[in-house]
């Protein structure tokens, strides 16, 4: 971890610093705690989760959510994904990813 990084879980969907790894590590594995938003639309899942670590590098308020669209099992590179700082932030951003896909139609069946 790089110096000054924490490790956060959520209470109330607003993200709290935690210092004990068992702990942390006890609530990350709930996926339900981590679970911002998901949607499935036109045969892609379009996930965003909390991270639970400050996924950027340079100083600031923490980026710990994360938006990312899969196709089956695998990541859709058509997408980059998304990251965010807050709550509300990462549900507005689920959101605007899943209007683009709506509004695109990508990943719809084709039919002949």
């Amino acid at each position: 971890m790089k110096q000054g990084e924490l490790l956060y879980i959520l209470e109330n969907q607003v993200p709290v610093p935690i210092d004990n790894i068992l702990q942390w590590g006890q609530w990350m594995e709930d996926p339900n705690n981590k679970r911002v938003a998901l949607t499935e639309i036109n045969q892609l899942r379009v996930s965003t989760v909390f991270l639970g670590v400050d996924s950027q590098f340079t100083e600031g308020q923490p980026v710990l959510f994360e938006t990312m669209v899969f196709k089956g099992e695998q990541l859709d590179w058509e997408y980059d994904g998304a990251r965010y700082r807050t709550w509300e932030e990462a549900k507005a951003g689920h959101e605007a990813i899943v209007e683009l896909i709506k509004a695109q139609k990508i990943g719809e069946k084709e039919h002949d």
